[in-house]
């Protein structure tokens, strides 16, 4: 499914991607202003006054600090156009930067249908919602005008760590940034709305600023990786695809195979490292999109459409030209794992929406059966059983501790019977 795709190309460009998405996640920034739902009808005894945004967003924060102002006035986003963050922020709604159209129309919109639908009824009192429609917080006005100037003096802070210009910084402080915006926004975001009506009140500003965000980061990868999907996108912004690229394994069935509690925690605590580092390979080395999904079947990625490779049954390899991608994840699990399993790497058909992720997760324990393994595997890798009577685990005469561990796709089980050290190591 995959034309030519060229990598270096998307590394090269990383850093607009990132900066890209750091101006997304403004987009819906009006939402946090006490007069945006004033004028729906809420807070009406609240004396409290909010900038109107995002016409007088600048005016905000210039009166907060100068390189605060330079983040969202000066700083370019070259991609297709020369795109501002407060352009890409004001002009969401009327869009006349070919960029901006392929935010607005082609990320955000669908974004926004999905979640929301088209309900009519007009909640009496700003609340959120749970999964279950049942009531979980209040929307209170602290978290509005307050929390913003709040959420503001302290990117403005994380900014002057720095101590240079911020045309100046590496992307290494770009991901910095990007983090620090994500993690704040998020504890953030959750306690406000995206929209009042009912029942879509369980969908927070948080849901949708993330999803946009990520799905437009895709779309931006795929131009990189592929230069004819500029004009695609473009033109035809509607007709924007994503695939789901799940990193599937077995975390329960490797936490059962511990005989303490030590041993269930290490590989707990193991699991969470190895979704932790696949996710910085995926969403900042690499800026092919971003987590939207992790559970006991592995993590899961809203990715571009044309990373997609070969297809295997009703799902698809990764490309043959992202293998340097491929590569990367492995040696996460061998590195954490010391090879005792390795993934399953499928993406989805692409399409405009995401509920194709349910069947990937479905399919996840045959899919654990197909996993991927570093080249030449089976002839560099070696088990070396050493005798040894100091091995401290097995010190007791009766130990029948069993270590189980993968080689060539089988589960071969040693018993600690013998006193033997067993050791793993590459030739």
């Amino acid at each position: 499914m995959a034309g030519n795709l060229d990598l270096n190309n998307l590394l090269n460009n990383r850093g607009e991607i990132i900066k890209a998405e750091i101006a997304n996640l403004f987009i819906l920034i009006d939402k946090t202003s006490i007069n945006f739902w004033k004028n729906k009808g809420f807070f009406k005894e609240s004396s409290a006054y909010s900038y109107q945004l995002p016409d007088q967003f600048i005016e905000e924060i210039e009166k907060i600090d100068e390189q605060l102002q330079d983040l969202f006035t000066n700083v370019n986003i070259n991609i297709i156009d020369e795109t501002t963050f407060d352009q890409l922020i004001k002009e969401l709604r009327s869009p006349e930067k070919r960029l901006v159209k392929i935010l607005a129309r082609g990320c955000e919109n669908v974004n926004s249908g999905i979640d929301k639908g088209a309900p009519k009824e007009k909640l009496k009192s700003l609340w959120i919602a749970n999964a279950f429609g049942s009531f979980k917080e209040e929307v209170k006005e602290d978290y509005l005008d307050k929390r913003r100037r709040c959420f503001f003096d302290k990117l403005a802070d994380e900014i002057k760590q720095f101590n240079k210009k911020i045309e100046q910084f590496s992307f290494e402080e770009w991901v910095q940034i990007r983090n620090f915006i994500l993690n704040e926004i998020k504890l953030w975001y959750v306690h406000l709305l995206s929209d009042s009506r009912f029942p879509i009140n369980d969908v927070t500003l948080w849901d949708q600023t993330y999803m946009t965000a990520t799905m437009f980061k895709a779309a931006l990868a795929a131009m990189f990786l592929e230069t004819e999907k500029i004009n695609e996108y473009s033109t035809n912004p509607q007709n924007i695809k994503w695939s789901i690229l799940g990193i599937q394994y077995d975390k329960l069935g490797l936490a059962e195979k511990g005989l303490k509690p030590g041993y269930i925690q290490w590989y707990r605590e193991t699991a969470r490292e190895v979704d932790n580092e696949v996710k910085n390979i995926i969403e900042t080395r690499y800026c092919l999109g971003n987590e939207i999904y992790r559970d006991e079947t592995g993590i899961y990625f809203l990715v571009s459409e044309n990373v997609c490779g070969e297809q295997e049954g009703k799902f698809y390899r990764l490309s043959d030209e992202l293998k340097d991608i491929r590569q990367e994840i492995l040696d996460v699990f061998s590195n954490q794992f010391k090879a005792e399993v390795y993934p399953a790497i499928f993406l989805t058909k692409p399409s405009r929406g995401i509920m194709n992720m349910a069947y990937l997760i479905d399919k996840a324990k045959g899919n654990f059966l197909t996993a991927e393994y570093p080249k030449n595997f089976e002839k560099n890798f070696e088990i070396k059983c050493e005798l040894s009577s100091k091995d401290e685990e097995l010190k007791e005469e009766n130990s029948k501790k069993v270590s189980l561990y993968y080689l060539s796709n089988l589960r071969i089980a040693f018993s600690g019977k013998e006193k033997r050290r067993r050791q793993f190591s590459y030739l």
